[in-house]
């Protein structure tokens, strides 16, 4: 495993330059499948990682996150990992979409996007849930403050619909990333100011927003600025409690 992770820095390093020749977004096939994690949808969608969503190893994984969208190799490392844990196969070295599909591991409650396990499928994306959260982007821009309370929202609604709603300390990474992680890559990593048209085509196409004019990010998006934008996410939502051993300098590790 150690000589993959050297190898596939080694090949991120190489694609560090931003690209133009995005690969064109084709939707899936009845062959193809997708998970609970609109990112991944959506890079398969480009092929930049397999359109089939099947085989996907780090190296894809990593190259794919650094040359098309400035994500860190930390970050494609660390998510890459998680879900090769949750492969059927014994230490297998790549994983398929479906393999994600499992709730409270990558999967979460109180989804921007999904249902609740507790509700049915929690890996297609549902008009109904998202607009819960789009009702709250009333402007052009989505800021820090708007991007927490539409969050704040759909955890409050998801406890209202789901008996048996929790956030773990893995869950409550998720929910915090999948935020943070749309107002870095389609805002800034520092600022957090995310394009209202980019964010809806993400979620709700699982397309990356060329055609709408978002250009891949100039400064970084990683670990330790998802963590410094989770903390503003997490000030900026009042009467917000973490779970117990919640670190934000390990976060989403």
């Amino acid at each position: 495993m150690k000589s993959l992770v050297v190898s596939t820095l080694l090949l991120a390093n190489a694609l560090a330059l931003p690209t133009s020749d995005v690969p064109s977004w084709t939707p899936p096939g009845p062959n193809d499948i997708r998970g609970p994690c609109p990112l991944l949808n959506t890079l398969a969608n480009h092929n930049i990682i397999p359109h089939n969503g099947k085989n996907i190893t780090l190296p894809i994984l990593v190259a794919g996150f650094n040359k098309y969208i400035n994500v860190g190799s930390d970050v494609a490392i660390g998510a890459g990992s998680a879900a090769l844990t949750l492969s059927p196969i014994p230490n297998s070295l790549s994983f398929d979409l479906s393999d994600i599909d499992k709730h409270d591991a990558i999967e979460h409650d109180g989804s921007l996007s999904r249902l609740d396990a507790f509700q049915g499928n929690d890996h297609s994306f549902n008009p109904y849930i998202y607009a819960q959260t789009q009702s709250y982007f009333t402007q052009t821009t989505i800021d820090i403050p708007t991007a927490a309370k539409a969050r704040a929202a759909r955890i409050n609604n998801a406890k209202m619909m789901n008996p048996t709603f929790a956030l773990s300390t893995s869950g409550t990474s998720g929910s915090l990333g999948e935020t943070s992680f749309y107002l870095s890559v389609f805002g800034d990593p520092v600022t957090g100011v995310a394009q209202k048209n980019w964010v809806n085509v993400f979620f709700q196409e699982e397309r990356l927003p060329y055609a709408e004019g978002w250009t891949r990010r100039t400064a970084e998006t990683n670990f330790t600025s998802l963590g410094a934008m989770s903390q503003k996410i997490v000030a900026a939502t009042p009467n917000f409690s973490l779970p117990p051993g919640f670190n934000f300098n390990s976060f989403m590790h």
